[in-house]
C-alpha cells in the first residue's frame, strides 16, 4: 500500500503521439519522447458506510449530508488509505469546498482494531486499522457526486464489501500546502485518498483517458474510470494485451500490529529497457517485471537497474550520484509519500520495450523520461506517464509557490497513443486499444483561467481542468 498524490490543477500545450509504422513485431506507440509526468490518474467518488447506512458529517451550514470523498483507484497499492484530512475535516480552501469528516477518530472507542507500520519511499509511518466499513464507489469520473445531490445518484454505487482501512494519522505530503497569491499566504487543502487491489481485484478496470485529448483545450477533462464485472459490454474491444502476474508485498507483522485489507499487486512481464551514454554506447536489460502503478504518475527504475543499465557508476550510492546529476546540469524532483520526501533524479532511457502475451508483437517507447527511486525493492514502476497525455517540467513541483508561476513548469507536451485500457487481474492482462486514427494536433491555452473554476458535472460527461499529478508511492 502507498499513500500518494499531491496535485496541482492545471492545463498545457498537448502534443498528440499516435502509434508509427515499424518492422512486423515492433509497434513503435511514442515515436518521439515520453514525459515523466501523466496529467491524470484513474480516480472515483466513494462512500463508506457503517452497517447499513451511509457515513455523514455535519457541514459548516449546519446540514447533514453523507461524505462523499474522491479515491485513487490505485493497482500499486495492495490496500486501502484513508486521508488524515478526513478523520477531522478540513475549512473551504482555495480550490475547494468543506471537506467533510468521516469522524475515524477513534472515539468511540473500538473504531479501530490496532495499528500497522507502512513503509514507503520516505520511511515508515504508523497509521491506524479500522473495523470493517462498506465501501461503495461511483463509476465514471470525479466531481459529479457530492454530499448534496448523494441520493440522487446512490443506486449507482457499486458495493465492494467490508474492509478495513488504513487511516493516516497526519496530513500526508501535499495534502496542505501554502502558495503565495498575489503576496498573500492562501492554503491549499485536498485529501488524498486510495482505493487499492483488495477493491480492484473484484472487477475488471476500464481507464478512457480520450477526455484529455482533443482539439478544444477548454473543454479537456480528467480521464474517465469504470470497475466492471468480466463480461460487461461497457468494456471496449482492445487489440495488444500485455501479460501481467500478480505478486505478494505484505508480510505479516510483528505484534500487536494488525493487517489491513489487502490483495495482490500486477507487475508487467517481459520489459526491455535500453539506456545509450554519452560515448554512444547502450545497454540494455531484458525479461524485466515491473509493478503496474496507476497511482503512479511518473515511472522509476531502482538505483540497481540505473546501475546496470549504465546510468549510476558501478558501486556509486544513489545520493552521491544526485549530486552529481545535479552538478552536471540534471533534473531532481521531491517525492512524497509514506514517511516523507525523498528527491529522486531525472533520467531518460533510449527505449522501453514490451513483448505482447501471445509474443507476436514488441510495444516500443522510445526516449522515455522516469526518476531513479527504489522501493519495494521493485526493479521498475510501470507508471501512467506511458500510458495518456503526460509532461514534462522545468521547475521543480516542490518550489513550485507563486500562482503566477504556474505556465514556466512546462517543457514538453505528448498524449498516449492509448484510446482504452483494460486492467483485468483475474486474467493477468492488461488490455490496450491504440488511438484510432493517426494525429498530430497541437492545442494551446493558458491554465490560469482554469484553476479558480470548480464546476459541478454529469457522472457521464465532466468537464473540468485537467490535473497534473506529482506521484507519492
Amino acid at each position: 500500500m502507498h499513500a500518494q498524490r499531491n496535485a496541482l490543477v492545471l492545463s498545457a500545450a498537448v502534443l498528440l503521439w499516435t502509434l508509427t509504422a515499424a518492422p512486423a513485431g515492433e509497434i513503435i506507440v511514442a515515436p518521439g519522447m515520453v514525459p515523466a509526468f501523466s496529467l491524470d490518474q484513474p480516480r472515483l467518488s466513494a462512500v463508506l458506510f457503517d452497517g447499513g447506512s451511509v457515513i455523514t458529517d455535519v457541514d459548516e451550514e449546519g446540514y447533514t449530508k453523507p461524505v462523499v470523498f474522491d479515491a485513487f483507484i490505485d493497482t500499486g497499492a495492495s490496500g486501502s488509505v484513508i486521508s488524515n484530512l478526513h478523520v477531522t475535516g478540513y475549512e473551504p480552501t482555495l480550490l475547494r469546498g468543506e471537506i467533510l469528516s468521516l469522524g475515524l477518530d477513534g472515539v468511540p472507542a473500538g473504531e479501530f482494531i490496532g495499528y500497522y507500520t507502512e513503509t514507503g519511499v520516505g520511511g515508515q509511518e504508523v497509521g491506524d486499522v479500522t473495523r470493517s466499513f462498506t465501501v461503495k464507489a461511483i463509476n465514471g469520473s470525479i466531481g459529479a457526486v457530492d454530499g448534496d445531490n448523494y441520493a440522487t445518484y446512490a443506486h449507482l454505487f457499486d458495493d465492494y464489501g467490508g474492509q478495513n482501512l488504513w487511516v493516516r494519522r497526519a496530513p500526508g505530503t501535499g495534502e496542505v500546502v501554502s502558495v503565495d497569491v498575489g503576496g498573500f499566504a492562501v492554503t491549499i487543502a485536498d485529501p488524498i485518498n486510495i482505493l487499492g487491489m483488495p477493491i480492484i481485484g473484484q472487477k475488471v478496470m476500464y481507464m478512457d483517458p480520450t477526455p484529455m485529448m482533443g482539439d478544444d483545450l477548454l473543454s479537456l477533462s480528467v480521464m474517465n474510470t469504470h470497475l466492471l464485472s468480466a463480461g460487461d459490454p461497457e468494456i471496449p474491444a482492445t487489440s495488444l494485451t500485455l501479460a501481467i502476474r500478480m505478486q505478494n508485498f505484505v508480510s505479516t507483522p510483528p505484534p500487536p500490529e494488525v493487517l489491513p485489507s489487502h490483495a495482490e499487486n500486477p507487475m508487467v512481464r517481459h520489459i526491455g529497457a535500453s539506456f545509450t551514454d554519452s560515448l554512444g554506447v547502450t545497454r540494455t536489460l531484458t525479461e524485466q517485471e515491473w509493478l503496474f502503478d496507476t497511482g503512479a504518475g511518473n515511472s522509476f527504475i531502482s538505483r540497481q537497474t540505473a546501475e546496470a543499465l549504465g546510468i549510476i557508476p558501478a558501486g556509486m550510492s544513489l545520493a552521491d550520484f544526485i549530486t552529481q546529476h545535479k552538478l552536471a546540469g540534471g533534473k531532481t524532483f521531491e517525492v512524497g509519500g509514506i514517511g516523507s520526501q525523498v528527491e529522486a533524479p531525472l533520467v531518460t532511457l533510449a527505449e522501453l520495450r514490451i513483448t505482447t502475451k501471445d509474443g507476436a508483437d514488441e510495444l516500443v517507447w522510445k526516449n522515455v523520461d522516469l526518476l531513479v527511486l527504489d522501493a519495494a525493492g521493485l526493479p521498475g514502476v510501470f507508471g501512467m506517464n506511458l500510458l495518456v497525455p503526460s509532461v514534462s517540467l522545468d521547475v521543480d513541483l516542490a518550489n513550485l509557490t507563486d500562482l503566477s508561476d504556474l505556465l514556466a513548469i512546462f517543457d514538453t507536451r505528448s498524449a498516449g497513443p492509448f484510446s482504452a485500457i483494460v486492467f483485468d487481474a483475474a486474467a493477468g492482462e492488461l488490455r490496450l486499444a491504440p488511438v484510432p486514427e493517426p494525429s498530430l494536433t497541437l492545442l494551446l491555452g493558458a491554465a490560469a483561467p482554469l484553476l479558480l473554476k470548480r464546476r459541478r458535472r454529469s457522472p457521464t460527461r465532466q468537464t473540468s481542468p485537467i490535473c497534473l499529478w506529482a506521484l507519492n508511492l
